[in-house]
């Protein structure tokens, strides 16, 4: 990083528990979990963070990361909803903004010119996949602070963040407490090459084999179609419904630490822009790469009830 669709106000904290609602995963979170918290540093203590994602998978990885160190974050689904969101709680509700760029409605250029409508002081900082030649100048001219490249890296998030986390003028209240379940040993099905890295993403991510379970079963729930549905946007040519699905492969894969599969959606999203015949041919690997990825999410989610006797 570089230092210089639908509206609603709920707190990612409320949100992620709508996801966890199925009973697999009322079992998992509620009546196996431990009662020790995770071990976040708080180095972020009563930070207020305005999210704008519209990735699901995204949202979820955010508020894990910040809220673990202690911020409380609010996150929108896209740059309308968050501007109303600003204008009707006022500037002084939020210490900065992170938004992603690209976005169905407003992008996140447009999204920060007009938050610079209303403060010419919020701190707002562009979540990319991107970060190529030339975005730099483009945050810069858009009234952005920096930008922090995908997939996020905690450490990175939290050095942005810095600056602006001043404990001792906000609430001391501990945020809460967040819960692990006893590891569990699993071993992957051998039968296809792991994507996923889950030693590493337990390493890297806050919340254990916990969080890992909800964020495998909501990419899993709301992003499963996705390769059907860009097979079907090749078969009809439409070049705008290839790139938008590409673009929420990019953050799925991303969450996932998938970089191979986050290069082959970044290379369709550019081709389908530029409506180049290559894209479609492109999009057709990128749907059997992504239903490979699903299918051994879903493998990972049986292998965890199985740990866990909730099969």
């Amino acid at each position: 990083f570089f230092s210089s669709r639908r509206r609603h106000t709920r707190s990612l904290c409320d949100w992620s528990s709508d996801v966890c609602s199925s009973d697999l995963a009322r079992q998992v979170l509620d009546s196996r979990r431990s009662a020790a918290p995770m071990g976040g540093r708080n180095r972020l203590q009563g930070l207020r963070v305005l999210g704008v994602e519209d990735a699901a998978t995204n949202r979820l990885v955010l508020e894990s990361i910040l809220t673990d160190e202690g911020a409380r974050l609010v996150c929108m689904e896209d740059g309308l909803s968050a501007i109303d969101l600003l204008t009707s709680q006022g500037r002084d509700a939020f210490d900065v903004v992170l938004t992603d760029i690209s976005m169905p409605g407003i992008d996140g250029y447009e999204t920060c010119r007009r938050i610079r409508m209303i403060s010419k002081t919020l701190p707002v900082y562009a979540l990319t996949a991107h970060a190529l030649p030339g975005d730099r100048e483009r945050c810069l001219a858009a009234g952005m602070d920096g930008f922090i490249t995908k997939p996020i890296d905690l450490e990175a998030l939290v050095q942005a963040l810095l600056p602006y986390a001043n404990p001792a003028l906000r609430t001391t209240t501990n945020p809460p407490h967040r819960n692990t379940l006893p590891p569990t040993v699993m071993r992957p099905t051998a039968q296809s090459p792991q994507l996923v890295d889950w030693d590493r993403l337990a390493r890297e991510l806050p919340g254990g084999e916990a969080f890992l379970f909800r964020l495998a079963e909501m990419a899993a729930d709301t992003q499963g179609n996705v390769p059907s549905l860009l097979r079907e946007a090749v078969a009809a040519r439409d070049y705008d419904a290839v790139r938008r699905l590409a673009h929420d492969l990019v953050g799925l894969a991303g969450a996932f630490r998938v970089t191979p599969l986050v290069e082959l959606a970044k290379s369709v999203q550019a081709s389908a822009r530029a409506s180049t015949p290559q894209s479609l041919a492109l999009a057709v690997t990128l749907a059997d790469s992504a239903d490979e990825l699903f299918n051994q999410l879903r493998s990972r989610l049986e292998l965890f009830a199985d740990s866990q006797g909730l099969a």
